[in-house]
């Protein structure tokens, strides 16, 4: 009887836990212009960022990984609001992943940036 109580006890502790894992690439696929920094002609303006999170049920659903990554630049992008003179430079991509028994799987990609302004 103890062992049994035991087994089950492992069970549902096994099923109600979950696993999370992480990713992180330089993501530079995206950028329409190059920007060279040489001189002292910027100034850091602010930081942003840009988060898609999708959703699948036995591996089934969402966005593929790549998608997931340019959707967060994407979001990114439109959250910088960037004016004239203006550039986002050192762009990074983190990827996070948690799953319940291999059953429920949320991808979050997280896209962050470096705005700065070109002064004269």
């Amino acid at each position: 009887m103890k062992k049994t109580l035991l087994a089950v006890l492992c069970a549902v502790a096994f099923a109600l836990t979950g696993c999370t894992g992480v990713s992180m690439l330089n993501h530079n696929s995206i950028n329409q212009t190059e920007v060279v920094l040489q001189k002292n002609n910027y100034k850091v303006v602010k930081t942003v960022e840009g988060t898609v999170t999708s959703t699948y049920v036995f591996g089934i659903g969402g966005y593929s990984e790549t998608s997931l990554k340019d959707n967060a630049v994407n979001q990114m992008y439109r959250n910088a609001d960037l004016k004239d003179g203006q550039a986002v430079i050192n762009i990074n991509t983190t990827v996070s992943i948690y799953t319940v028994l291999g059953v429920y799987t949320e991808k979050s990609a997280t896209a962050y940036g470096t705005v700065i302004q070109f002064v004269d």
